[in-house]
């Protein structure tokens, strides 16, 4: 895959704080806020707000680009095998076939990101192995990369490299450092190189985490902190527009997207 062939735009968003800002609804009853968006590829993130006993009415199918979601608040299941709770994060690489009784018995709030625009392909449609880029498999059959889901109490926290006053919860690949299986691919020009939590103590003050040719996408999940002049707290979300002095007034756990800048 050339460089060439990898056609995105520009996503910088500065702070969107979920608390406040205007929501909209969808026919079947959820919230949609839309937080960032590539104008050219059409890769997203948006926040999906399900009330209790939400149902959405869907059968199994797939995307052709690759998929994170990490759960806010509460609980929502996209099939009837893996339901997802609060501080789950979930990776599906491209192709993985999920749904069948989706919805929420609890309500809640899903974070989800598509590395390019949603083109949704159900499964009835191609019974036969998919012959493209990648693998349908309703199985979740081994592949370079599996889907997999983790709750961040089950991950332990280490040293962030290169910053030793903190410390991450590695979900996947390693921050400033090309992922192998994932990253910018013609069929996913905004899939993220690695995903992590970081962790930032009280009274902390000093440049937010970041690292040469990468840009980070990132929403509050605890604490307090000022970064540039605003205050950031739980909810709070940006791509690529975390700047200036962070001062932590309380402390700051903040789920981040890792991205090459230059594809």
């Amino acid at each position: 895959m050339t460089q060439s062939t990898i056609v995105r735009g520009q996503r910088r968003v500065p702070r969107i704080d979920l608390a406040t800002a205007s929501w909209t609804h969808n026919p079947s009853g959820a919230a949609l806020l839309t937080l960032s968006r590539d104008p050219v590829s059409g890769a997203e993130t948006f926040a999906l707000r399900c009330p209790p006993n939400f149902v959405y009415a869907e059968q199994a199918h797939f995307y052709d680009c690759e998929q994170e979601l990490f759960q806010f608040e509460g609980e929502f299941h996209h099939d009837e095998v893996n339901p997802y709770h609060a501080n789950d994060y979930i990776y599906r690489p491209i192709g993985t076939v999920y749904g069948h009784g989706e919805g929420s018995f609890d309500g809640g709030i899903t974070i989800a990101s598509l590395a390019r625009s949603r083109r949704r392909f159900h499964f009835q449609d191609h019974p036969e192995p998919w012959t493209g880029h990648y693998l349908v498999d309703r199985l979740w059959n081994a592949r370079p990369v599996q889907p997999f889901i983790v709750n961040l109490s089950s991950l332990a926290w280490e040293p962030l490299p290169g910053w030793p006053a903190l410390a991450m919860r590695a979900l996947r690949g390693k921050p400033g450092e090309r992922s192998q299986h994932s990253g910018a691919r013609q069929h996913s020009p905004w899939a993220a190189d690695a995903a992590l939590v970081l962790r930032l103590p009280v009274d902390y003050v000093g440049s937010f985490p970041h690292w040469p040719d990468f840009a980070l996408e990132t929403l509050v999940l605890t604490g307090k902190a000022t970064i540039g002049g605003q205050v950031w707290h739980r909810g709070c979300y940006a791509f690529d527009a975390l700047s200036g002095q962070c001062r932590v007034h309380e402390l700051l756990e903040v789920y981040v997207r890792v991205f090459a800048t230059s594809v």
